[in-house]
């Protein structure tokens, strides 16, 4: 699996649609980008809040995404969080949610009141989120949109927790606005 750091262009018009995604998929061979980093690299902090991890269909993206939270809880690697949770947002009880607690109990109810209370006091400090599958919940991204998943970008809640989303390309020109580090599974 390789993972480089690769921040795909901006879109200035919609005719530059097409263009933008055809050089998204035009990544050259892995040995002609710098900035290759290890799975593990993405569970250290970082001096920004939201990275996006891109790729196309197939890549590993997801399983790079549970690759991080495996191996920490298995204390395989060493992450600088207290707190990492991972969150499908194809699984409709997480793309539903618009508050911290609805979004907590993905992981089972009852679980979300003392971790909200925790996660809320603390700002989301020391907390790695990862969500999984922007682009299979585009319109959660819209302005106007009630979701948890834009409130958490826009830092209106948790505004000291790391977020890592991964996606297919297309949505990459919708996040840049939320983030400034983009990594590419290149599989």
């Amino acid at each position: 699996l390789a993972i480089v750091k690769n921040k795909p262009s901006v879109l200035e018009t919609k005719g530059d649609q097409l263009e933008t995604l055809k050089r998204l998929r035009e990544c050259g061979p892995k040995s002609e980008i710098e900035g290759h980093l290890d799975v593990k690299d993405l569970a250290k902090q970082c001096k920004d809040r939201i990275r996006i991890v891109y790729g196309q269909p197939g890549a590993g993206k997801t399983t790079a995404m549970k690759h991080i939270c495996q191996q920490v809880a298995l204390s395989q690697i060493k992450s600088d969080f207290a707190l990492i949770l991972f969150f499908p947002l194809r699984d409709e009880s997480v793309s539903k949610c618009t508050d911290l607690p609805s979004l907590l109990e993905y992981y089972g109810e009852g679980s979300s009141e003392d971790t909200t209370k925790m996660l809320e006091e603390g700002k989301g400090r020391d907390t790695l989120l990862i969500f999984d599958g922007a682009d299979e919940a585009r319109e959660l991204l819209q302005e106007g949109s009630n979701s948890v998943l834009l409130k958490l970008l826009e830092g209106k809640l948790l505004p000291e927790a790391s977020i890592i989303l991964s996606s297919r390309p297309g949505v990459c020109p919708e996040l840049q606005k939320y983030a400034n580090q983009f990594y590419e599974v290149q599989g």
